[in-house]
């Protein structure tokens, strides 16, 4: 029979021969929002489908807010009806919810919409700038 061999503990590594994790360099700005959002807790699906559409959202109010005003106004030509606009605007975005009278309701949607695509052809017309990278005229450079 043969006897056990005690295994003996292998001695460490010297601090030469050890493997250092490199150090981060700087962190991106993508990440640091990414752990703002983290950090407020907002679930995926909001963070994800609501807070992207609010912005034509409030666009979609105040164009409906604007129609309201311009409802209200009283004189029958159209140039002096913009003109009463401007002071009824501030009657009614006093009341936050928005006029339910159809008109207002389809020219708010349409000023959300259109808000969107604007927004939609800034951002396919826009140049691919390369982010934390100089741009100019030192990218062609030697």
């Amino acid at each position: 029979m043969r006897k056990a061999i005690k295994s003996t503990p292998k001695s460490p590594k010297p601090k030469q021969l050890q493997k250092t994790t490199p150090k981060k360099k700087h962190k991106s700005k993508k990440r640091e929002r990414k752990k703002i959002y983290r950090n407020i807790n907002i679930t995926g699906f909001l963070k994800k489908y609501i807070l992207p559409c609010l912005p034509y959202v409030a666009m979609g109010w105040f164009a409906n807010k604007t129609s309201e005003a311009y409802n209200l106004s009283q004189d029958n030509r159209t140039a002096f009806r913009i003109l009463e606009t401007l002071p009824n605007l501030s009657t009614t975005i006093s009341n936050p919810l928005p006029s339910f009278v159809l008109t207002d309701l389809i020219i708010g949607l349409i000023g959300g919409i259109l808000f969107y695509a604007i927004v939609w052809v800034r951002k396919k017309n826009a140049k691919k700038w390369r982010h934390d990278v100089e741009y100019g005229s030192a990218r062609w450079s030697a």
